[in-house]
């Protein structure tokens, strides 16, 4: 339900908004993907350090740098659902 509703919610009314009153010339996929990095950092810091006590960011381990990737995709994937859906609204 998070990675369903909310995040992507996030997207739309957090982060693509404060990217453009912040920096409006960036593109929507460097947007979209500097959110799957905020969405990463949350995810291997905040909730697996903080919250469950394992190392930050895993120490960097292979499976950390498999979930960076999967978050960078995951945000660029959102983007380019709310840029398709705008532009077929």
């Amino acid at each position: 339900m998070v990675g369903f509703v909310f995040y992507p919610l996030g997207y739309l009314f957090v982060a693509r908004p404060l990217a453009q009153a912040i920096v409006p010339s960036l593109p929507w996929w460097l947007v979209a993907a500097g959110f799957g990095v905020g969405l990463w950092i949350f995810a291997l810091y905040v909730m697996a350090h903080l919250i469950a006590g394992l190392p930050a960011f895993l120490d960097f381990i292979p499976l950390a740098w498999a979930s960076f990737g999967g978050h960078v995709i995951f945000g660029v994937v959102v983007g380019a659902v709310v840029r398709w859906r705008e532009e077929t609204a």
